[in-house]
């Protein structure tokens, strides 16, 4: 698992932290396996395709909410998440709720479907 740099994925780059080196617990076989034992839920989406997880997160720039998921892959993509600093939703309507709460709910949840 890749905690040094917060990427949300399983590395094989030969740089695990000496813990790691010493302690074969911490290594896989594969992506697969990896991904499944440190980073379950929603965040083994994540860890499987660096491509996005799908799931919502807050643009405050934009002040709405967009996919986790690379620009311009769709009309709803705000580009990838970053794992360490945004909460991710399975929704535009919750993240809306909890992160855009100075704007009403269905506004804020018919601007990020666009």
């Amino acid at each position: 698992p890749d905690w040094k740099y917060n990427t949300g994925t399983c590395l094989n780059d030969g740089n695990e932290p000496t813990y790691m080196k010493i302690n074969k617990a911490w290594v896989s076989e594969s992506l697969e396996k990896c991904c499944s034992r440190f980073y379950s839920g929603w965040n083994y989406s994540k860890c499987m395709n660096l491509q996005g997880s799908g799931l919502w997160y807050v643009s405050h720039l934009n002040g709405k909410c967009v996919t986790d998921c690379v620009e311009g892959n769709g009309p709803t993509c705000g580009g990838l998440a970053n794992p360490t600093s945004d909460t991710l939703y399975s929704n535009p309507k919750s993240c809306c709720k909890s992160e855009l709460s100075y704007q009403l709910t269905e506004f804020c949840e018919a601007t990020s479907l666009g």
